[in-house]
C-alpha cells in the first residue's frame, strides 16, 4: 500500500527476500503483478510491492517507509509501531541491522498488534530489539512517521519495473558525470552511482557473518555448569532434607541461567500420618531461605524456590574452546554418554548452529559456524557419577530430581531419580 505523509509517498506491506542475484529481481517483480521494488546488493536484501498502486504524480517517487526506518536504526533489531495521519490503522516495521525483516511491513489493526510485537520478540530471539513509536498503550521510544517519513531519502526510494520516469536529482548527476567524464555514459553514471551507493549503506550494516560474530560473542559471556560439575549440585540439593515440618518433597526441577545461578522449583506433600500444617512448613523451612512460598488449594502441596549460586560456574566461551569436530565428538562424549546405559538411559539430538538469528540464513555465513546438540540422560542419582568422565563441551541446562522414599531396588533404581538435559558443543568436520 502506498500512502502520502508530508507530501511524500511511502510504500509498505512489501515482501521481503534475501537477494542471491540481483540478475532476476525484474522477473520476480512481474512474476507477482507488482510494478514497484527496492533492492541493494550491499543490504543482500530486496522487497517487492505485490499490488499496482497508484500515486499522485506520474513523476512522484515512492519510499520504502521499512528501509527509511531501517537507514535510520542500522544497529541491531528495531521495531517500529507508528500511528498514521487520517488512519485507525498502525504501520508496523521491523528490522535487524539494517534490513527488513520479512513479515513486519504492514498496515495492521490495533488489535493484532501485541501478536506481532511478540513474533518479532521471537525473531531476534537473544539479540533483543527496541520498540520506537507513538502508540498509546506501547511502551517505545518516542518517534512519529514523520521522523520516518524525513528519513525517507533517495536510497530508500522504489524502483519501478518497465518505467520511463526519472527522477530530476538522476538527470542533474547525470549531466554533471557526462560534463565531467566526457563520453561517460549515462548507463555507466547510473551503474556506479548506484555503487557508491551501496557502498555507503555497506558501510552502516553488517554482512550476516558480522552479525552472526557478534551473537556468538554475547553468548559466550553466558555462565554455564559443566556436567562433570553436577555431582557439586547434588550435594547442595541433598543439603535439603527429604522431609520439612512433615512435608514430603517430592520433586527438585532446576534450571541453569547464564547468571550464575541454578534455580530450583521444590515440590513438597503432606506426608501420610502428618499432622503438619502451612504454619509447621515456614517455621521448619526458615534455615533454607526459600522464595516464592505457595501454598496450594488442595491443601495437601506446597511449592517453593530455591537458588543455588555457589557452583563451579564458568563461562561459556571456555567451553567452546574445547569444541572438537563433530566426527571426533562423535567418538569422544558419545563413548562416554554410552556408558549410562548401564544405569540408566541416554539420548542424544542432532547438532545445530549456535546463535544463529532467524533473519538470515546459515548459507550466507561466510565461516563455518559452531554447533551443538542436545542431550539427555536419566536414571539413578549414582548415574551421574558418570558425567565426571564427560568432557568439557558438555554442559547441563536443566535437570530434575524425583524423590520417592519408597522405591524399590535395583540397578537402574534409587531414592532420587535425575532426569539431565544439556548441550555438546562440536565444530564443523
Amino acid at each position: 500500500m502506498i500512502f502520502t505523509v508530508d507530501d511524500k509517498s511511502l510504500a509498505t506491506g512489501l515482501d521481503w527476500s534475501v537477494m542471491i542475484s540481483s540478475g532476476s529481481i525484474a522477473k520476480e517483480v512481474r512474476a507477482k503483478k507488482g510494478k514497484w521494488y527496492w533492492n541493494s546488493v550491499a543490504s543482500f536484501a530486496y522487497g517487492i510491492l505485490p499490488i499496482e498502486d497508484k500515486v499522485t504524480s506520474k513523476n512522484k517517487p515512492v519510499f520504502s517507509a521499512a528501509i527509511a526506518f531501517a537507514s535510520a536504526h542500522p544497529e541491531g533489531g528495531a521495531l517500529a509501531v507508528l500511528t498514521v495521519p487520517g488512519s485507525e490503522s498502525i504501520l508496523l516495521c521491523g528490522v535487524f541491522q539494517g534490513r527488513p525483516v520479512k513479515g513486519f511491513d504492514s498496515l495492521l489493526e490495533p488489535k493484532d498488534i501485541a501478536a506481532h510485537i511478540e513474533a518479532f520478540q521471537h525473531s531476534c530471539g537473544d539479540s533483543g530489539f527496541n520498540i520506537y513509536g507513538d502508540v498509546v498503550g506501547i511502551d517505545s521510544i518516542e518517534y512519529t512517521i514523520h521522523e520516518l517519513a524525513k528519513a525517507a531519502t533517495e536510497y530508500a526510494e522504489l524502483k519501478k519495473v518497465g518505467s520511463n520516469y526519472v527522477n530530476p536529482l538522476t538527470l542533474v548527476l547525470a549531466a554533471v558525470a557526462l560534463y565531467l567524464a566526457g563520453d561517460f555514459g549515462y548507463q555507466q553514471f547510473a551503474k556506479y552511482r548506484q555503487k557508491k551507493l551501496n557502498e555507503e549503506m555497506a558501510s552502516k550494516q553488517k554482512s550476516a557473518q558480522q552479525i552472526y560474530d557478534e551473537a556468538l560473542a554475547q553468548k559466550k559471556k553466558d555462565f554455564v555448569l559443566l556436567a562433570a560439575d553436577v555431582p557439586a549440585l547434588n550435594r547442595l540439593i541433598l543439603s535439603i532434607p527429604s522431609s520439612i515440618g512433615g512435608w514430603d518433597v517430592n520433586k527438585f526441577e532446576c534450571g541453569i541461567s547464564g547468571q550464575k545461578l541454578v534455580t530450583c522449583d521444590i515440590s513438597l506433600r503432606k506426608g501420610s500420618n502428618s499432622e503438619a500444617n502451612n504454619k509447621s512448613f515456614l517455621e521448619a523451612a526458615e534455615p533454607f531461605k526459600f522464595k516464592n512460598v505457595i501454598f496450594k488449594n488442595d491443601l495437601q502441596t506446597i511449592s517453593a524456590l530455591k537458588e543455588f549460586s555457589s557452583l563451579p560456574f564458568l563461562p561459556m566461551g571456555d567451553s567452546l574452546a574445547a569444541a572438537e569436530p563433530i566426527a571426533a565428538s562423535n567418538i569422544s562424549f558419545q563413548s562416554v554418554l554410552q556408558k549410562v546405559f548401564a544405569v540408566g538411559a541416554p539420548g542424544i539430538g542432532d547438532y545445530k548452529t549456535i546463535a544463529l538469528n532467524a533473519t538470515f540464513d546459515e548459507s550466507q555465513l561466510t565461516a563455518p559456524p559452531l554447533k551443538s546438540a542436545p542431550w539427555s540422560a536419566n536414571g539413578p542419582l549414582r548415574m551421574t557419577e558418570i558425567f565426571q568422565k564427560f568432557p568439557k563441551t558438555a554442559i547441563v541446562e536443566k535437570i530434575a530430581y524425583n524423590v520417592n522414599k519408597n522405591a524399590e531396588y535395583g540397578i537402574k533404581q534409587s531414592m532420587v531419580k535425575v532426569e539431565v538435559q544439556g548441550q555438546n558443543f562440536s565444530k564443523p568436520n
